[in-house]
């Protein structure tokens, strides 16, 4: 476990007033399914930096990830959005890029993002 998050368990959940042993997953389930609704770090870092991969409006980092994101699909042999397929199915042919690990992130959550052509 990073140490960020053994920092977080440890000190920021009792600071809030959580038992650091509580089972992780009635701390992270939704409150929709009696859990306390708190977002994992993880997931928030990970969400974090989609934001930051498609706020990056008309700058060198966009259009090298429009090329990253081109390439990826061509690479996998996929015409239109490439991030609606799974990752599962085509991890094994791509190169590690920033995008493939976008990709495996959203897949991991069950997320789907539309891109702007």
């Amino acid at each position: 476990m990073h140490k960020v998050l053994r920092q977080f368990f440890q000190f920021g959940l009792p600071h809030v007033g959580i038992c650091r042993h509580m089972a992780r997953d009635v701390i992270f389930a939704s409150e929709k399914h009696q859990g306390m609704g708190i977002i994992h770090p993880m997931v928030t870092q990970g969400l974090l930096k989609l934001v930051m991969l498609y706020d990056q409006s008309n700058t060198m980092t966009s259009k090298l990830i429009i090329i990253s994101m081109s390439s990826t699909s061509v690479e996998c042999g996929l015409g239109g959005n490439f991030l609606l397929q799974s990752y599962a199915r085509f991890y094994k042919i791509l190169e590690g890029r920033c995008i493939t690990t976008r990709w495996d992130f959203l897949d991991d959550h069950q997320i789907r993002l539309l891109r702007q052509s």
